[in-house]
């Protein structure tokens, strides 16, 4: 059964942040994984959000998405 990660981060150092990016991704391909969303400014239906982006990484399944 497929898997979702959902990660929420504030970016407090954009030139930082690139050079994650760019590192993340081939990773994230090893395991078989995709970005599935990606959101800057998401709606909250319920409770609070502290602002910054919203990230959705899909996998096969839990073991993997575990393992990255």
């Amino acid at each position: 059964m497929a898997a979702c990660l959902v990660g929420h981060m504030t970016i407090t150092d954009p030139e930082a942040y690139l050079r994650y990016r760019s590192a993340v991704f081939p990773i994230l391909e090893r395991f078989g994984g995709e970005l599935v969303a990606l959101d800057d400014d998401a709606t909250v239906l319920e409770g609070e959000l502290a602002a910054g982006r919203t990230v959705i990484l899909g996998f096969a399944d839990r073991e993997t998405a575990l393992e990255w």
